[in-house]
């Protein structure tokens, strides 16, 4: 009986058969799967990449905008700055020129109102100078000291020895004309001790230029805060004496060093500028001198924009002083004796000196201001 099937040997070659196909067929679904995770793996690097250059392009653009930012702010700043700075020197400038200009022209007043003048009592003189009062002194320095910002108007003969007992008998004579209280006046020509009292002034001072000389005051507005002041010697103080002297001597508007009022309680820097009286129009001799009492806070408020803020003002003099001021818009704030500038800010710095007149600009008398 015959039976169908495949003999042993076929049956092996069949299983090889089948063994080499499942093989063949293994390794070729391994080779798709390693490809496919090579694919993922490149489009995710290149996902990586694109995000870190966006990222650098990100990172490079913030910082070329904070820079190109940066420095247009640094030149906004700068040219604000120059711009408020030269505005400063101007407007300073042209107040203290309106200073000069005002006590110059009262002057002239006195010498032309008094050139040919002369004293009608022989008890005193019979020359016009020293003996001579300014009708409505008051009224006439209002309005200059309303241009020039001042904070009081004088007037002040200059009074030689000889001449002081007849001078203040005049003085005596004359106080209701200038609304001075006779009592004090009859005190006479006085000068502050070292404790600050009262008493008579001498005229001859230690390295005082002249000797024998008074210049007090004898008119004033206004007088209500100023009462005290009649007849005090203002050589008898060696910043106003300085600039006294000086002012007889070259015949020219002078300035003091900075002072300290007695009318202030707080720090407050302030000056006074003299301009010469003369005898005649010869302007040979000087006789007195008319005075404006200024601080100089009030010289630098007003000039600058509210949006020009934190300006720093160092005010020094050839004698050694220096005050620091801040200047915040319109405002201006004293912060004391001394420089107190930002040295980070030093190469913005800007110096310029603050003279009376090209003809005036001797050191001595020079003030110089760093912004």
């Amino acid at each position: 009986m015959m039976k169908g099937g495949l003999s042993r040997r076929q049956s092996d070659v069949s299983r090889r058969s089948l063994q080499s196909v499942a093989s063949t067929t293994v390794p070729s679904a391994g080779y798709e799967g390693r490809g496919a995770y090579r694919e993922a793996r490149a489009v995710k690097c290149v996902r990586v990449l694109v995000v870190i250059l966006l990222i650098a392009a990100a990172a490079v653009v913030t910082s070329l905008t904070y820079h190109y930012v940066r420095q247009n702010e640094r030149n906004d700043f700068e040219h604000s700055y120059t711009e408020a700075v030269n505005r400063l020197i101007s407007v300073i400038r042209i107040r203290k020129d309106s200073m000069v200009a005002a006590t110059r022209s009262f002057s002239e007043v006195f010498t032309t109102q008094y050139r040919d003048s002369h004293y009608n009592s022989t008890t005193y003189s019979d020359q016009g100078w020293p003996f001579v009062t300014m009708p409505n002194f008051e009224k006439q320095v209002r309005g200059l000291m309303e241009i020039s910002k001042g904070r009081a108007f004088e007037f002040s003969p200059i009074i030689r020895e000889n001449d002081r007992l007849a001078w203040e008998m005049y003085a005596l004579d004359q106080a209701h004309v200038v609304n001075a209280s006779q009592e004090q006046i009859a005190e006479g020509i006085y000068m502050k001790s070292e404790d600050n009292s009262v008493i008579s002034a001498t005229g001859n001072y230690p390295g005082a230029r002249y000797q024998g000389l008074f210049s007090p005051v004898w008119q004033i507005e206004p007088t209500q805060t100023n009462s005290k002041a009649f007849l005090f010697d203002l050589r008898s103080q060696i910043d106003r004496r300085r600039a006294v002297d000086d002012m007889i001597q070259f015949k020219i508007p002078t300035l003091t060093s900075i002072l300290q009022l007695v009318q202030d309680a707080g720090i407050r820097p302030s000056a006074i500028l003299f301009s010469p009286v003369f005898r005649d129009l010869s302007r040979v001799e000087v006789v007195g001198s008319t005075l404006l009492v200024f601080n100089w806070d009030v010289v630098l408020e007003k000039i600058l924009p509210n949006n020009i803020r934190g300006v720093v003002v160092v005010m020094s003099t050839n004698t050694g002083q220096s005050f620091t001021f801040e200047i915040n818009g319109d405002d201006v704030s004293v912060l004391g004796e001394g420089d107190f500038h930002d040295t980070k800010y030093e190469k913005h710095e800007v110096t310029f000196h603050v003279s009376l007149g090209k003809e005036e600009s001797f050191v001595d008398k020079a003030n110089k201001a760093v912004v």
